[in-house]
């Protein structure tokens, strides 16, 4: 027999299993708390994003990232879309000598299907 009570303890468990794997791997790096705590922020989707911020009653005029004013500002376009924060992991990334090629499904180069 299904009751609200039994559906909230099954999701309740999922939850605490996941934080158990996410807390396993991430204290267990060796890197400043700060950053620890940064992370697991990022994870649990607990940084002072516009939106977390309004979804916590906040009053705020615009809830556009503040650096490219495109798209709403939560914690995965901040870290992995806008692309000035791009920009910043770019630097980086040629900082600490890691070279990568990406993909920008977005990107308007002209293509006309010849081998040039």
């Amino acid at each position: 027999m299904y009751r609200v009570k039994s559906g909230y303890s099954i999701l309740n468990m999922e939850d605490q299993m996941l934080s158990l794997e996410s807390f396993q791997l991430l204290w267990i790096l060796k890197v400043v708390p700060l950053v620890l705590v940064c992370v697991w922020r990022i994870l649990w989707d607990r940084l002072s994003t516009r939106v977390n911020l309004v979804r916590r009653g906040v009053r705020l005029g615009c809830i556009l990232c503040p650096m490219c004013r495109e798209h709403v500002e939560n914690a995965q376009y901040l870290f992995c879309t806008c692309k000035v924060t791009q920009k910043v992991w770019d630097m980086c990334e040629r900082w600490i000598g890691r070279i990568t090629v990406k993909h920008d499904p977005l990107s308007k180069l002209p293509f006309n299907g010849s081998k040039e």
